[in-house]
């Protein structure tokens, strides 16, 4: 007899730190029962991130980045053949989820009601915007289970979703929840929290639908009258906010409260049977676990008359109406008196509590999981499209060994800044000019490489490889042998002719030899790209860079004299170590590749000619205010300016390993599929959650980083910082993917044409502000021109999946 493989469950719950206590005993619950009443089930609760980042979840700040953009991404990874999200606040969790096999449960959409009648705060306004963000994922899903009939209506009539996609599930009641009997066990606990012998009792958080404020008022009415003057009030949840606290100030009731903030559930147990009352009062609710709690106890319950109690607890509990607020008053108070009605009470409400058990929920959950996977039997880790998974997994390797890298950098930085900023500044100069020769001796190839490598791969034709990459070879050896001659060779025209700037001329002469060995390693290293994740080779030539960093903060550990020359030195070193590694990585994917006889393909030359003007110009662009500010300003501004540059890679790590991979990665969905463009899309939203975080930190803590790190003099960093990372976080998540896509689809034209507008905009605008505002312009200038650039980008790849725009694929 074969035994069947049990079925996989993974059930994604909110973050402890949270302090969601109905979403903990949710869990918790439903996972045991789950497993007792199935031995075909195998149940997983998940935090995705909850060990890892469980400093970072004790402040609210960091855990709603954490909870916003890196829980998602986490939880693609510990997916399984069935996900339940918990919680629908949580629903943005399914980005990255297999919509086909998830299951969210929504509890209520209280925020969503809440606001119509009350303005919210700033921070409310912020906070309600991710949370209809989040909800918009509840209609991607399988199914939807909502825990009331209410929170059904609630979910079509606010959010649309289809009934056919929602199915009610109530909640249940563990059976530690029971009335006691034993006189030594309510003594004991009485005496433990100083308990009065008569109160009424509120399980919960204080937030605005809660109406504690109706309850405050309710506790100052009963003091006041001689039948209930004995009676207090027990709260059980967190500190009252700001404002309760000064009404319980205004109402002189503080003797007649007593806070208990964190009670086991064993003694909350026993609370509910000491209470005389539980007042609800709530203006909304999805179902209220503590009613259901306190009638299991044998606790009579007061509460508001609202569509989600009188569903589920009529008759079982006394309700009454909270306008005019007299009149629910007047129920609390007369309730408090009429132990016949209580005990009345008593009995409905274990006969109620008895109809909800956990058991009842569990099973109702097991059948809709059963139901999922019959429709959707097949699960395997490859469940992503082949292109998805080629950016993600790429992209984590990218991300774990490149990281390494950018932190080396980052050191490396840290270490030149030390010059001064006169010093740092005169090297930014020099760099960035070297930066752009050699961006003309790379010509555009990288792309074209990619592209056709990726292309002959497909079709299992490896000579054309070779070729490709031969040729890409000789002609930047070529190109990098001619630059190097004539900018060697017209050195001091440039620097001290042309710039002005003699004290520019010792530093350009040595940094121009890495000119030829920075554009072979990119050719290089763009063709072990498009091979491709081949483990072997990706890891090895994800650990060049980190290595190449290494060695050359080694050099200027070694050999450091605060010296602009010990940091060119450092900068030649890497080249030539990048340039050799590479090297004999190439020899490895495409041995014999300097025995064949090279046959120069027509086909290659047509797609690459458009391409390297593009790109030519286009790495021009990028350095245009560097260039701007060393006509205008003296090194010294430059330096702060470029200061920034320590920190931007910290913005850029993240979108960069993944992008590492996305030219090849659409030129696989452009050949497998009719519409790529949801791959271009998909990845766009991915560089969004991936990127945010990183930004989001370098805006708030800028000011910190630049005191702690830079020396005194750079203290101006910290506004130009914020103004290029808004920038930089434009130009990966938008502009760059973008011009991808323009390129791979063959309108290497309007590529062209975007980087004409980029130079005339950042000219147009930069040669006014920097003149007007120094460095502070040129910064507005980088963040006003990668807006518009946005704009245009996004309009661009509209029209070509529309086709208002046409394609212009070579047939190579």
């Amino acid at each position: 007899m074969i035994s069947r493989p049990p079925l996989r469950v993974v059930l994604f719950k909110p973050y402890r730190e949270e302090q969601w206590v109905s979403s903990e005993v949710f869990a918790k619950s439903l996972a045991s029962v789950l497993v007792a009443i199935s031995s075909f089930l195998q149940v997983r609760v998940l935090s995705p991130g909850e060990r890892f980042f469980s400093k970072a979840l004790r402040g609210f700040k960091l855990r709603f980045l954490v909870r916003y953009f890196l829980y998602p991404l986490l939880a693609f990874f510990r997916q399984d053949e069935i996900n339940h999200i918990l919680d629908s606040s949580y629903a943005h969790a399914a980005l990255f989820l297999d919509p086909q096999r998830t299951i969210i449960t929504c509890h209520d959409v209280i925020p969503l009601r809440l606001f119509r009648i009350r303005r919210p705060t700033w921070k409310e306004w912020v906070r309600l915007k991710f949370y209809r963000l989040s909800l918009q994922f509840l209609s991607r899903v399988q199914a939807v289970v909502a825990v009331s009939e209410s929170t059904k209506r609630d979910l079509v009539e606010l959010l649309g979703i289809p009934t056919r996609n929602i199915r009610v599930i109530h909640q249940g009641v563990g059976g530690e929840f029971r009335p006691i009997r034993d006189r030594r066990i309510l003594d004991l606990v009485r005496k433990k929290y100083e308990l009065p012998s008569r109160f009424i009792l509120h399980v919960g958080h204080n937030y605005y639908y809660k109406n504690v404020e109706l309850l405050l008022r309710l506790v100052h009415e009963l003091r006041n009258r001689e039948e209930t003057a004995d009676v207090y009030f027990v709260k059980v949840g967190p500190e009252f906010s700001f404002e309760q606290r000064e009404q319980i100030k205004k109402l002189g009731i503080a003797d007649r409260i007593v806070r208990l903030s964190r009670v086991p559930t064993s003694d909350l147990v026993v609370l509910y049977n000491l209470a005389s009352l539980l007042v609800q009062p709530s203006l909304f609710e999805g179902f209220s676990l503590t009613i259901l709690e306190a009638m299991a106890c044998g606790c009579p319950v007061v509460a508001s008359r609202i569509p989600t109690f009188q569903e589920l607890y009529r008759g079982a509990i006394h309700m009454a109406p909270l306008q005019p607020e007299k009149d629910f008053l007047a129920a609390v108070s007369g309730l408090v008196k009429d132990n016949k009605r209580r005990l009345s009470l008593v009995g409905h409400g274990k006969l109620r509590a008895a109809r909800f058990t956990w058991k009842r929920a569990a099973r109702a959950y097991l059948s809709l999981y059963r139901a999922i996977h019959k429709r959707n039997p097949v699960f395997g880790a490859r469940h992503l499209l082949e292109e998805r998974s080629l950016l993600v997994r790429g992209g984590i390797s990218a991300l774990v060994f490149g990281g390494l890298a950018k932190f080396a950098g980052i050191l490396w930085r840290l270490l030149a800044v030390r010059m001064g900023t006169s010093a740092f500044g005169l090297f930014s100069i020099a760099f960035t000019y070297i930066n752009i020769l050699t961006a003309l001796a790379v010509f555009g190839l990288p792309v074209a490489v990619i592209r056709s490598i990726s292309f002959y791969k497909r079709r299992g034709s490896f000579p054309q490889q070779v070729e490709v990459l031969g040729s890409s070879l000789a002609i930047v050896f070529s190109i990098g042998a001619f630059i190097l001659s004539l900018a060697f060779g017209l050195r001091r025209e440039f620097t001290v002719g042309f710039l002005n700037r003699a004290e520019l001329l010792p530093l350009f002469s040595l940094l121009v030899f890495a000119i030829p060995l920075l554009s072979i390693s990119e050719v290089l290293l763009s063709a072990v790209n498009a091979v491709g994740f081949v483990r072997r080779f990706f890891l090895v030539k994800s650990v060049l860079p980190a290595t190449v960093r290494l060695i050359s903060l080694l050099f200027l550990l070694w050999f450091w004299k605060y010296s602009v020359d010990s940091v060119a030195m450092s900068v030649l070193v890497s080249a030539m170590a990048l340039c050799g590694a590479s090297l004999f990585l190439v020899l490895r994917i495409f041995p014999g590749l300097f025995r064949q006889r090279l046959r120069l393909r027509r086909e290659f030359f047509r797609f690459l000619l458009p391409v390297s003007v593009a790109h030519t110009i286009q790495s021009f662009s990028s350095s245009i205010d560097i260039v701007l500010l060393s006509f205008f300003l003296s090194p010294s501004p430059v330096g702060v300016y470029s200061a920034a540059s320590v920190f931007l890679p910290l913005l850029r790590i993240l979108p960069e390993s993944f992008l590492e991979f996305f030219s090849s990665a659409f030129t696989l969905a452009a050949a497998t599929q009719k519409a790529p463009f949801g791959f271009f899309t998909w990845s766009v939203k991915l560089l969004f959650i991936l990127s945010l975080p990183p930004l989001l930190f370098l805006l708030i803590g800028r000011k910190f980083l630049v005191h702690l790190f830079l020396p005194p003099e750079f203290s101006d960093t910290s506004p130009i910082l914020a103004m290029l990372a808004i920038a930089l976080f434009v130009r990966w998540v938008i502009i760059v993917p973008s011009r991808k896509v323009i390129d791979v689809l063959g309108r290497s034209d309007i590529s062209l044409g975007l980087t004409m507008v980029e130079v005339l905009l950042s000219i147009s605008l930069g040669l006014p502000l920097i003149r007007a505002f120094g460095i502070t312009g040129a910064a507005a200038m980088m963040l006003s021109v990668s807006g518009i650039l946005a704009l245009l980008a996004i309009f661009i790849v509209f029209g070509l999946k529309t086709k208002r725009i046409a394609l212009k694929l070579p047939s190579l």
